[in-house]
């Protein structure tokens, strides 16, 4: 008979497949562009791609090039991003003219096109941006509380929560990938941990195909982290995340990714949920600070890192023109001062070479008393 220590080892065998950990290629092979600095919201935690709200947006050229510069680099999935993407103009250009003209591009290129938004706009303009040639969409829906929205999402706004709520169900009738991002935070007035299964029952009920929970960004900018940063494992976010996933074995994958919580790369753990018809994964991404033991990682000789959360996540280029390999790198490649290739090259090239140790790390089950 079974160990408890040799039934643990073998469950937590099994759990690996829960875990989507992204080889460096991978990560190599995004883009985040933000077409426009400019948002009708004014969520406290924003890094807006790492550029001030200063009113800049991408000429839709300048766009265009950026995409057709990144596919013949072999980057193939870009995503569209804000400030608020659906509020973009330049001179007569708006965003379904941005996403038709990239759409040109699938003629001679294999890739994925997608969008982030808050939802505000997303009623009007789902059909539309389909028929454009849009491939999926997020909206980032942080609470459904109408008193914590006006007080941290939208003080200046008359959006509604239920606007959000209409504009996902309206995109779930032409996208069949609708994905949402929620923020997790909690301060002494304001918190949306015990909103947490109401947002997961929206998502099961109007065939959202993931709902994502993410910690607390750091930056440099968001004085009030302290304030509202909470944990994912703390209590009271694993008490919701239980009643959402009502798993036999959530205790093991918590555990497992706590033994994996050092690393410096997007671990996140993916739990498949049904309830009748209808599926919704579950996925949580923990942003760790203290994560950089090791000398060889790629960061360790970062000075932003005792700050740092994210590590490498992704390809940006913000409002300005800037390409940057993450948040907080104060090097930046200006597509305006350098030509577009040069400055996806020399981005590229700060982005990790190989991340063979995390994945060694995920073969090996790791105990620990819990």
């Amino acid at each position: 008979m079974a160990t408890a220590k040799e039934k643990l080892v073998a469950s937590q065998s099994d759990l690996k497949s829960f875990f989507q950990v992204p080889t460096s290629d991978q990560i190599k092979k995004k883009l985040r562009v933000s077409i426009t600095n400019c948002c009708n919201f004014n969520c406290f935690f924003c890094h807006n791609e790492g550029s001030l709200k200063d009113n800049k947006h991408l000429p839709i050229n300048s766009i265009f090039e950026i995409v057709e510069e990144s596919l013949a680099i072999g980057i193939n999935q870009i995503k569209l991003t804000g400030g608020e993407p659906l509020i973009y103009e330049d001179r007569s250009n708006n965003i379904i003219d941005v996403i038709t003209k990239i759409n040109l591009l699938k003629n001679s290129n294999n890739f994925e096109l997608s969008l982030t938004t808050n939802g505000s706009r997303l009623q009007s303009f789902a059909s539309n941006l389909k028929r454009a040639g849009l491939d999926r969409i997020t909206v980032s829906l942080h609470t459904i509380d109408q008193f914590n929205f006006v007080e941290l999402v939208s003080p200046k706004n008359k959006t509604t929560v239920n606007q959000i709520l209409k504009g996902l169900v309206e995109a779930t009738k032409y996208f069949d990938d609708v994905k949402i991002n929620t923020v997790l935070y909690e301060s002494e007035n304001y918190s949306n941990i015990e909103e947490l299964p109401k947002i997961a029952d929206f998502a099961l009920e109007n065939n959202i195909s993931e709902l994502r929970l993410f910690t607390l960004l750091n930056t440099k900018k968001l004085t009030s982290f302290d304030e509202f940063y909470v944990d994912w494992l703390d209590k009271k976010v694993i008490n919701q995340i239980r009643k959402i996933a009502s798993r036999t074995n959530f205790d093991e994958s918590i555990h497992l990714l706590k033994n994996y919580s050092s690393v410096n790369l997007p671990v996140r753990l993916l739990i498949p949920l049904e309830r009748g018809k209808h599926k919704l994964k579950l996925s949580i991404h923990p942003f760790i600070n203290n994560r950089f033991n090791d000398s060889s990682d790629p960061c360790s000789l970062c000075k932003e890192k005792r700050m740092c959360q994210e590590g490498f996540y992704t390809l940006r280029v913000n409002a300005n023109g800037d390409l940057r390999s993450c948040l907080l790198k104060k090097t930046n490649y200006n597509i305006y001062s350098l030509n577009v290739r040069e400055a996806l090259t020399k981005a590229l090239s700060e982005m990790p070479s190989s991340i063979s140790c995390l994945r060694n790390s995920l073969n090996q089950p790791v105990i620990t008393e819990r």
